[in-house]
């Protein structure tokens, strides 16, 4: 045995000696490695068939190191192992699987908080959505039976407020499934006369209550 087939062989080194014969390497690796549950003589024939069988490329771990091993039977009954130490390839083969397990289950994380968020949004919606509906509905109920203009004014903020509230719920919703790739898009023309005047009824009784004045 060589020093570099010592290196490999980490947890029976001390059982190594130069010149010493394959059959008492493969004792000293049972003793280290293997189960007292499996017979040694079964075990020793088995790896024995095994070095006389042309393998390649078979990976196994050595100790410490990972090693790439080709074995290859000669003409008189020997064996010609080639063992490449392939430490550093698996090792980076391992902490990019890793990566990509960690990547998936992040990915996964996400995508689970982003239903349940949809969800909770839309939940919330429908509990904002009905009361904005009975207060929009109430205030047109009123419009038809008010004639002060400063109330029916009064009743056109609180209209207009609601829509403005119903539009951003609406917004928020359109946000989620913008998140979720689910959005569609439709084009329409918009009164930005009417989006205007809907800022100013919703605003000006505020700044009114503080004196000031606002104006669109």
């Amino acid at each position: 045995t060589n020093q570099k087939y010592r290196d490999m062989n980490e947890d029976i080194v001390d059982a190594l000696r130069p010149g010493m014969p394959r059959e008492e390497i493969l004792k000293a690796m049972y003793r280290a490695r293997v189960s007292d549950d499996i017979p040694e003589e079964e075990w020793l024939s088995e790896r024995t068939k095994g070095f006389r069988k042309r393998r390649v490329g078979h990976l196994r771990q050595l100790g410490s190191m990972w090693a790439l091993m080709s074995s290859y039977p000669t003409a008189d009954g020997g064996t010609v192992t080639i063992i490449a130490d392939v430490t550093e390839l698996q090792t980076a083969r391992e902490t990019t699987e890793k990566a990509r397990d960690e990547a998936e289950q992040a990915a996964q994380t996400a995508e689970a908080a982003n239903k349940a968020k949809s969800a909770f949004l839309a939940n919330i919606s429908h509990e904002i959505r009905t009361p904005l509906n009975a207060i929009q509905g109430f205030s047109e109920i009123l419009e038809q039976r008010i004639q002060d203009p400063q109330l029916l004014e009064y009743l056109e903020s609180i209209g207009g407020s609601s829509r403005a509230l119903l539009a951003l719920i609406n917004d928020i919703l359109d946000l989620a499934r913008t998140e979720s790739g689910d959005l569609e898009l439709t084009h329409r023309a918009t009164s930005t006369v009417k989006l205007f005047n809907d800022l100013e009824d919703a605003f000006r009784s505020r700044a009114e209550s503080k004196g000031l004045g606002f104006r669109i």
